[in-house]
């Protein structure tokens, strides 16, 4: 578990920090791109895998306290939309 939650936060930290800059010369080539591509994709299976964990910790976390997490969610997007729509 340590392990996992060490992985994605370095993850992480690395497509913010430095991935781009790392990759800059690198994304001048097809080969590089694709590295890079292929990088990107592996960053983004793991940040969703841990999405998925946080979500699944916070159901159960919020269910003890007879939080519907649904109606959380719902509220939650609609939200967003107004805001998005605000901003239009």
């Amino acid at each position: 578990m340590k392990g996992f939650l060490e992985e994605i936060r370095a993850t992480r930290n690395r497509l913010m920090h430095s991935f781009f800059l790392d990759n800059a010369t690198n994304l001048q080539t097809n080969d590089g791109r694709e590295a890079a591509v292929s990088e990107l994709q592996r960053m983004d299976t793991l940040i969703q895998k841990g999405q998925q964990f946080f979500g699944d910790v916070l159901d159960t976390y919020l269910k003890d306290f007879n939080v519907d997490t649904e109606a959380v969610r719902r509220q939650v997007l609609e939200q967003m939309l107004h805001k998005e729509d605000a901003e239009v």
